[in-house]
């Protein structure tokens, strides 16, 4: 049936999945978003992005970290490189998050209620994005970082 910590690792890899499916969910659909770029379309890709955010991104996100740290504790695992690096990944993922998309989100939720041109909503879209994109990679080297384990 396996041990604790196989299951623990189990957990943790399904939810990084879900975690990096959603993010990866949410960069798509703005890119699709930005062909157009009405107020219409945005006011629903934000809620799209919303509903992503609060029913896969975070909760796949919280359940790797808790996986992991118990994981971690359950497998007597020391700080090893990639276990810092993982660690680290995470610490800049939530300030990107929170100082540069957050507000990002913001302006174009208000934007788009307002009726912006989509001359107004493309700049704020493509920041996103690139914010996005920067936190997938983010993700990503962690993910590599964890599988490959490099000295």
């Amino acid at each position: 049936m396996g041990d604790a910590y196989s299951w623990l690792k189990f957990i943790h890899v399904v939810a990084i999945a879900g975690w990096l499916g959603g993010f990866a969910a949410i960069a798509i659909l703005n890119g699709v978003t930005s062909r157009q770029a009405d107020a219409r379309d945005v006011t629903i890709f934000v809620a799209y992005g919303q509903a992503l955010g609060a029913r896969l991104v975070g909760p796949a996100s919280g359940l790797a970290l808790l996986a992991g740290v118990a994981g971690m504790l359950v497998g007597h695992l020391s700080l090893q490189t990639w276990i810092v690096w993982g660690i680290a990944a995470v610490v800049l993922f939530i300030a990107i998050g929170v100082i540069a998309l957050r507000p990002i989100l913001k302006r174009l939720a208000a934007a788009a209620a307002a009726g912006a041109s989509p001359a107004e909503l493309r700049p704020l879209l493509r920041r996103q994005r690139f914010l996005l994109v920067i936190n997938l990679l983010v993700l990503l080297s962690a993910l590599w970082v964890m599988v490959v384990k490099p000295a």
